[in-house]
């Protein structure tokens, strides 16, 4: 699977979008192991072509398991005589194998771009590997001073793909270091991997068997990888040498053994083995490894070795030449260190030195990677960055800095380190204004009480966190003045913003107040402007701390200055320039300038304080009647303050003014203002207007009628001016209709210029052509026009010019749209150049128009006059051109392929093909008449072989198959009509042998060649039969029934099947004769139950082989029975115990019984011991009755009950008597033994501490108490059954036991006469009743 394949799947199962389904897995199994998106690379090229020497010979076996490459992927050997093939016969060859082994769909079958480099790539490998062998059998390569191999010639055919050899076979050669890869290998079959004509030579020079002989391999075959070079030579007594060293054995981590057979152990000749190849930092066995850029590199080879005793004897067929890599990881990092100052951090690491290692390590690049929990940053630096700095991190924050470096096969071991940011500072307290003026205020303040390293601890390092400034913004409350202050030029380092100023106080530009305050000072301040101070905080290295409260503060007002003072309708108005005095409070001064000490002082508002525009004077008004008298031609002096929240202002200078009415020159003035109106001379109109300056008139009319009237006049005089400096016609109509309609005198000279330079004008815009508009713009120049008047006639003699060249430039392209646009451009330009290049044009579109057709249809012929036509049209399309010529080439060289593929086809008379490349002929445009050729040999091959098809019958297929012989019909064409021929041939022969199976058999062959119905037909029938009447024949042998296998076998034989076929079912007829035979028997020696003779007749059945097992089982059941009954009965007879010869003599009689003869004897000895025991009874119970022995009454009254169950003569009455006896016996006895026990105990109350004492029975006999281990006898009694021992004071006595007795053992031990061995019955019993149950006693 390729990464692109896994990623796919992966993301597939991820998503969840769909499910994975093995189908999936099998189709990625079928592509190639690479993607598109690698580009057609060398190292992708290689793989690629290994690639399809796997899918060439993977095809092959999948067609039959022991196949080798196909023709086209070997070089054979060549006829000394012969030609070597030309590179289009190779490029010929390759292209059959890209067809039958390259993928058919995908990215690969693309014919452009990367697949097809790819494609190209594998071509050259092909050819470059071919012409190697080839140049190696014609005599060595050009220029090549080595020898030509004579082994080369000897080897037969050799594989073109290096990664397949004649024993081994590998995906690909470049294998990767720690990554399993698996060989295939194979010593038999019909061939190796490479053909049927390769020799695998042992030790490079001695030709071996195929298949190899296992003798050779010698007991530890294995395949090894070893460094390039490891040869054979005879010196020393022959062996292995790498360079001048031997090579006898390889690194167990380099080699894998060959698999053995479960079964036999013996080694396998073929399989798949999987090797892991080694690491390239330590290489064993003398591998040289080249070191670039993070990859070690080692050459090796793949050998199959002969091994003794680990021992290398030998190596078998030609080594694979493999490539091992392996990717280090750049080196890790060995020391990290940071530094921080403020908000800025510098890293510094250093790289491990690896030594020896170090080129191969190599970094391509070093990765920094910076977290905190609220940032994540990876950075990218170049290998030889060993520091780093970075700006602006966060304030009271934990950085982490991880470095490592990154190779081309990975990152190295990287190093963390952590750091913790200063804290920012707290807020300054009791911030207050101090003074102010005009520009500039004091302020005081508390520092804060946080600096910032209150957590971190820096106070006693060289560089410690301190206060570096206090900083503010100033911002205007007042939004009528807070735009001045954008332009206002900052404290110290501070800048501007806008509706606000920042403000800085280094450190030492503060002094010391009252307490922990501190007084600063701030200038640059507008006058009477209310400012707020705004985010006061102290400044540290990590940046602003936390402001203060937000303080307002006022400005002093500027001192106002008097510019004029005027008397109107009794009050005094007095102007003054001050900003914001519409705000203000104001105080004035007035004295008279000839008596300063005579003041009067007011508080006057000022006038209109909602209507003065701002940047106007403002006026204050005073009341003139309380105006000091001024004397003739005397002044008044005036000053004034002015006063805000911020307080009063300075006085301002004194302004002295005349202080006498201005009424008396009011009416002359009036008069000559009248006169210069109706004169409308604009001189007289300003010197009157002058003098009435601060006059103040009864009628203003006339001063407002003068006023405009000189404001018209002049701006239409200055209007016709203008106009006349610039000579522009419209603008000078303009202004001179305006001068006529206000009555300016004066107009006839600039009417005529107005008449003149509209002409010239005119006819600068209606000039047509180059060389008229040449002329007006001479005229023009001559009237001297407003420039941008000429500068646009300019442009457009100018454009005319370019487009003149455009059209040529166009021309000159010969490009159809680049043409059409010059021409476009130029209409209404009357261009004489215009006519040739739509002449031009037409040619173009024409030539074009052919190209593009030629591109649709396709035909080499028009391909070829649009060329033509274009290149006497002179077109520049130069991508349609070059389109068409590579279709043309395409055209030429499918049309020229497609020749020679009909060539080979009508040479190789394959109508398939033929037809095929027919077909591509049409289409790929050959010579009409080679085609022709082509379709009447397809229809003549075609022919011969649909006669062959159509044939019927042995004679009219050889007449066709003769016919298509002597047409040149291929071989493998006529192949199966001539299999056909024989299968036919074979079926006919079997059916007049009558052989069934040959028959079946040379259907089911005839069947699979495609022997037609109508011939099989009637051998089909009577095989049909033959099968029924066969099969008949084995169900009659496995029913196992004489008589039908008889019948089946007769039937047989008269339908025609050879006899030799039912000498089988023959003698299984004579076994089943045989064996009816002995089952009669059987059946006989059953009913007549003699043992003998049934075991003879069952061991007969049973060598006929009889299959009636229930008969078997039956009989061998009965011989059982009587066997059993036989030795039942004997055994009671010998041992002469009434109960058991009554018992096996009553079995024995049971059905199925036994024969008269084997119970005759049985049934005497039963009469004889019935006897016995009749008049043993009659004789104890004459003695009990003597005796008075109750415990022999209850034995024969027992007795007497068993002997009438065992059919005795006993009468019943005589038992009741001895139960009566009993009764009466024990009675009297019991009374008697308990009188003695009473005095035993009392006597052995007197005689404390004895172990033992004496006891008296009735016939006062002394008595012992029994020990264990003491052994009382039991009167000799042969009984059958159950044995009843008493422990009570009844009966007769047996032992005298105390009645404390809580536990004991009695046993019971059998007479030897009832045989010997038996073991005593022991057990445990306490004071109660108790039953021992003996087999045997």
């Amino acid at each position: 699977l390729s990464p692109e394949d896994t990623a796919r799947c992966y993301m597939s199962w991820r998503s969840g979008a769909a499910c994975l389904q093995p189908s999936h897995w099998e189709s990625a199994l079928r592509r190639f192991p690479l993607e598109m998106s690698w580009d057609g690379d060398r190292e992708v090229i290689d793989r690629f072509y290994c690639a399809l020497g796997v899918r060439a010979l993977q095809k092959e076996r999948s067609k039959k398991m022991d196949s080798c490459l196909p023709w086209e992927a070997i070089c054979e050997v060549l006829d000394p005589e012969a030609e070597v093939p030309s590179e289009t016969e190779l490029r010929s060859r390759f292209d059959r194998l890209w067809s039958r082994c390259a993928p058919s769909d995908g990215p690969w079958a693309s014919s452009s771009g990367p697949a097809e480099e790819l494609k190209e790539g594998c071509w050259c490998r092909y050819r470059d590997k071919l012409q190697y062998h080839l140049q190696l059998q014609a005599g060595g390569s050009s220029g090549s001073t080595a020898a030509p191999s004579s082994a080369q010639t000897q080897l037969g055919p050799t594989s073109l793909f290096p990664n397949i050899s004649d024993v081994l076979a590998v995906p690909s050669t470049r294998l990767y270091a720690g990554q399993t890869f698996v060989i295939r290998y194979r010593l038999m079959g019909a061939q190796n991997f490479v053909h049927t004509d390769h020799v695998v030579l042992q030790d490079g020079r001695d030709p071996l068997p195929w298949p190899v002989p296992r003798e050779v391999l010698g007991e530890t075959p294995f395949i090894g990888l070893v460094p390039r070079g490891v040869r054979w030579t005879s010196a020393g007594g022959g062996g292995f040498y790498l360079g001048k060293d031997p090579f006898t054995r390889v690194d167990p981590g380099c080699r894998v053994d060959l698999p053995r057979e479960p079964n036999s152990g013996r080694t396998m000749l073929f399989g798949v083995v999987e090797l892991i190849p080694p690491s390239m930092q330590r290489p064993s066995g003398g591998a040289t490894v080249v070191c670039e850029q993070g990859l070690l590199r080692g050459d090796f080879e793949l050998r199959l070795f002969c091994s003794r005793k680990q021992k290398i004897i030998g190596c078998i067929g030609d080594p694979l030449v493999v490539t091992v890599e392996q990717r280090v990881l750049a080196p890790p990092i060995e020391a990290l260190q940071v530094r921080l100052e403020g908000r800025r951090v510098a890293v510094r690491w250093s790289a491990m030195d690896l030594g020896p290692m170090a080129p191969a390590s190599r970094a391509r690049e070093v990765r920094l990677y910076m977290r905190s929990n609220k940032m994540d940053r990876l950075i990218l630096l170049e290998p030889e960055t060993t520091e780093w700095e970075a700006q602006d991190l966060a304030h009271e924050t934990e950085y982490e800095f991880r470095v490592r470096l990154a190779g081309a096969a990975g990152t190295g071991r990287e190093a963390s380190v952590t750091c913790r940011t200063n804290a920012r500072c707290s807020e300054p307290k009791n911030l207050a204004r101090l003074s102010a003026g005009t520009d500039h205020v004091e302020f005081s303040w508390e520092p804060p009480d946080i600096v910032g390293n209150e957590i971190t601890r820096d106070k006693f390092q060289t560089n410690h966190e301190a206060i570096i400034r206090y900083e503010a913004t100033l911002r205007v409350e007042d939004s009528e003045v807070g735009a001045l202050l954008e332009s206002d030029p900052a404290d110290e380092a501070g800048g501007g913003e806008a509706m606000g100023r920042v403000c800085w106080w280094s450190a030492g530009s503060w002094r010391p107040g009252a307490g922990r305050s501190i007084i600063t000072h701030l200038g640059g301040l507008r006058p009477d402007v209310r400012y707020t101070l705004q985010g006061l905080c102290a400044v540290n290295s990590m940046g602003p701390g936390v402001p203060a409260k937000t303080l307002t503060f006022y400005t002093l007002p500027q001192t106002p200055q008097i510019i004029d003072v005027r008397v109107k309708q009794e009050r005094v108005m007095v102007s003054l320039v001050l900003a914001g005095a519409a705000k203000m409070d104001f105080e004035v001064t007035v004295s008279l300038t000839s008596k300063p000490k005579d003041t009067k002082t007011f508080n006057p508002p000022t006038a209109s304080k909602e209507h003065v525009p701002e940047g106007l004077p403002s006026e204050v008004h005073m009341p003139f009647s309380q105006m000091s008298i001024a004397e003739p031609n005397g002044t008044h002096s005036l000053r004034i303050r002015a006063k805000n929240s911020g307080g009063w202002s300075d006085w301002s200078e004194t302004f002295e003014t005349i202080a006498v009415a201005r009424q008396q020159c009011a009416d002359q003035v009036q008069a000559r203002m009248i006169g210069s109106i109706e004169l409308r001379e604009i001189e007289q109109l300003q010197c009157v207007l002058k003098d009435a300056v601060g006059i103040e008139f009864n009628d203003e009319r006339p001063l407002k009628e003068a006023t405009a009237l000189l404001e018209c006049l002049t701006s239409a005089r200055d209007e016709l001016c203008e106009a006349e400096r610039l000579r522009e016609p419209i603008r000078l109509g303009t202004a001179l209709a305006r001068a006529k309609e206000v009555g300016l005198p004066d107009l006839d000279p600039i009417e005529l210029l107005l008449e003149k330079l509209s002409s010239v004008k005119h006819q600068l815009d209606t000039a047509k052509g180059i060389e008229e508009l040449k002329e007006a713009l001479r005229e023009g120049y001559e009237a001297r026009l407003p420039p941008e008047i000429l500068q646009a006639a300019v442009d457009r003699l100018g454009t005319r010019e370019s487009a003149h060249q455009g059209i040529l430039a166009a021309m000159e392209a010969a490009r159809v749209p680049v043409l059409e646009a010059a021409i476009e451009s130029v209409q209404g330009m009357f261009l004489p150049i215009e006519q040739d290049a739509h002449r031009h044009l037409e040619a173009l579109k024409v030539s074009e128009l052919l190209l593009r057709a030629s591109l649709e249809t396709g035909l080499i012929a028009d391909l070829q006059t649009a060329l033509e036509s274009a290149a006497e049209s002179g077109l520049r399309e130069d991508e349609l051109i070059e389109q068409v010529q590579h279709m043309k080439a395409e055209l030429e060289a499918e049309r020229r392929r497609a020749t020679l593929f009909l060539r080979e086809s009508m040479f190789a008379r394959e109508p398939a093909m033929l037809r095929k490349s027919i077909q591509w002929s049409a289409v790929a445009q050959v010579c009409p008449h080679e085609v022709r050729a082509g379709i009447e040999l397809a229809d003549f091959l075609e022919d011969l072989l649909a006669d062959v098809e159509k044939s019927v019958g042995i004679d009219e297929r050889q007449k066709s198959l003769q016919g298509a012989r002597e047409g040149e019909v291929p071989a493998s064409l006529i192949a199966r009509a001539e299999i056909q021929v024989d299968c036919l041939r074979e079926v006919l022969a079997a059916h007049e042998q009558g052989d069934v199976p040959r028959t079946r058999k040379a259907l089911k062959m005839a069947t699979v060649a495609g022997v037609k119905d109508v011939e099989l037909s009637e051998i089909r029938l009577v095989f049909a039969n033959w099968t029924k009447l066969n099969r008949e024949v084995e169900v009659s042998v496995s029913l196992g029934r004489t008589q039908r296998l008889t019948e089946a076998i007769d039937v047989a034989l008269a339908a025609g099947i050879t006899p030799s076929q039912l000498t089988w079912a023959q003698e299984v007829l004579v076994a089943l004769e045989l064996r009816d035979k002995a089952e009669a028997q059987l059946r006989v020696a059953m009913g007549m139950r003699k043992c003998e003779e049934l075991q003879g007749s069952l061991k007969h059945a049973l060598d006929v082989n009889l299959q009636e097992k229930a008969l078997i089982d039956e009989a061998r059941q009965l011989l059982h029975h009587l066997r059993g009954l036989r030795l039942n009965l004997r055994e009671a007879v010998t041992g002469g115990e009434l109960s058991r010869v009554y018992h096996a003599l009553q079995k024995a009689m049971l059905s199925p019984a036994l024969p008269e003869e084997d119970i005759v004897e049985a049934a005497e000895v039963l009469q004889e011991l019935r006897e016995d025991e009749i008049s043993a009874f009659n004789r104890r119970m004459k003695i009990g009755e003597d005796e008075k022995d109750f415990r022999a009454m209850d034995a024969l009254a027992v007795r007497g009950k068993w002997a009438r169950e065992l059919g005795m003569d006993i009468e019943v009455s005589r038992i009741q008597d001895a139960v009566e006896l009993s009764r009466d016996f024990q009675q009297r006895n019991r009374t008697v033994l308990e009188a003695q026990l009473h005095s035993t105990r009392m006597l052995g109350h007197e005689q404390a501490g004895a172990t033992e004492f004496k006891m008296v029975d009735s016939q006062d006999a002394p008595l012992k108490v029994p020990v264990e281990h003491d052994v009382a006898e039991v009167p000799f009694e042969v009984v059958e059954g159950e044995v009843h021992v008493y422990f009570q004071p009844y009966g007769k006595r047996l032992v005298i036991l105390p009645r404390d007795i809580v536990h004991m053992q009695i046993s019971v031990v059998a007479p030897e006469q009832f045989g010997s061995g038996t073991k005593p019955t022991t057990l445990e019993v306490g004071n109660e009743f108790v039953d021992i149950r003996t087999a045997e006693a």
